[in-house]
């Protein structure tokens, strides 16, 4: 399917598809930019997103991972090379890692440019839940809420964040989790004054 195509039936998002148009040089500096806002690439992003592979970004770290992406689907594994900002980020164990790359997807689904000033990603820890993963600053300056569920969360935890979110009055909430059947589950358990805009987030 012809660049246009794919364009006017929303099948990928427009940055995506204006990058992979873009000449070898130009995808690789994009890449690098996003992994120095993601801090985490996978294989498969880089290719889909990207047009290339982890030996294209010379320079970077390539660590092979064996992760579980969905807490809920432990049979599942996927084997990938992950390319990683720096050492530190090499060093974080499969939960968070599987994390950072959920986050990252989120951020290419919704076709965000690994801009700084409009993706910001939080370094939270267990004090802060009320803090979401990542922050989409948009063009009209509204604030959107970015929250990567691999299946940790147990239900109260989702909707005292749903509500900490809304009590900070971001203009959208964007939940994402690699579990089809999460995604269903969420929908029909959350209430509509709480309800998020839910999206399957698959990395791999």
């Amino acid at each position: 399917m012809g660049a246009q195509k794919q364009r006017e039936r929303g099948v990928i998002p427009d940055l995506t598809l204006d990058i992979l148009q873009m000449n070898r040089k130009d995808r690789i500096e994009q890449a690098q930019a996003a992994i120095e806002v993601d801090q985490v690439l996978s294989e498969a992003q880089l290719a889909r997103y990207y047009g290339l592979g982890p030996a294209d970004l010379t320079g970077r770290l390539v660590t092979q991972a064996i992760l579980r992406p969905s807490k809920n689907r432990s049979a599942h594994e996927v084997q990938q090379r992950v390319v990683v900002a720096d050492r530190r980020v090499a060093r974080l164990d499969d939960s968070n890692l599987n994390h950072r790359l959920t986050t990252a997807q989120m951020r290419l689904d919704l076709g965000i440019a690994a801009d700084p000033e409009r993706w910001r990603v939080e370094q939270r820890n267990a004090l802060k839940l009320e803090v979401p993963d990542a922050i989409h600053i948009t063009g009209d300056g509204e604030r959107w809420a970015i929250e990567a569920d691999t299946g940790q969360y147990n239900m109260p935890t989702i909707l005292r964040k749903l509500q900490a979110f809304k009590d900070q009055e971001y203009a959208e909430i964007i939940w994402g989790t690699p579990s089809s059947v999460r995604v269903k589950n969420l929908t029909q358990k959350i209430g509509r004054d709480l309800r998020p805009t839910l999206k399957l987030t698959q990395w791999w």
